[in-house]
């Protein structure tokens, strides 16, 4: 899985948590290196983005995740935010994200949504 967020606390602890579960986890911090990962010849069952990476809109996350549904269709994707709401719950599955997690949230509970995109996905 690719996960993309902008504060390396997240990344490591949550990247850490996950591989400790079994998971292959790459890590990027900008929508630059997020773009360089999706442009490889690797293909990943799941992409978790943050919403907000960094300048220049606040929807990085967004158009991360519509680049990872293009380049690979079956691509399960995830928002992982600390700017939730309905309103931006609702526009962000109408473009086609598959789950939206507000932060703070426990691993445990990151980890079993993440268990439940990649088992739909394999179904």
């Amino acid at each position: 899985m690719l996960l993309v967020d902008d504060e390396q606390s997240i990344l490591f602890t949550v990247g850490e948590y996950l591989r400790g579960l079994g998971y292959e986890v790459d890590c990027a911090d900008t929508l630059a290196s997020a773009l360089s990962y999706l442009r490889s010849a690797r293909s990943h069952a799941l992409v978790i983005a943050d919403l907000r990476l960094s300048p220049p809109n606040g929807q990085e996350g967004l158009a991360i995740l519509e680049e990872a549904r293009r380049r690979n269709p079956g691509v399960r994707t995830m928002i992982l935010t600390a700017y939730g709401s309905p309103t931006i719950e609702r526009a962000a599955r109408a473009r086609g994200v598959d789950a939206f997690v507000v932060k703070p949230k426990r691993l445990k509970e990151i980890s079993d949504v993440i268990a439940a995109l990649l088992d739909s996905a394999s179904s």
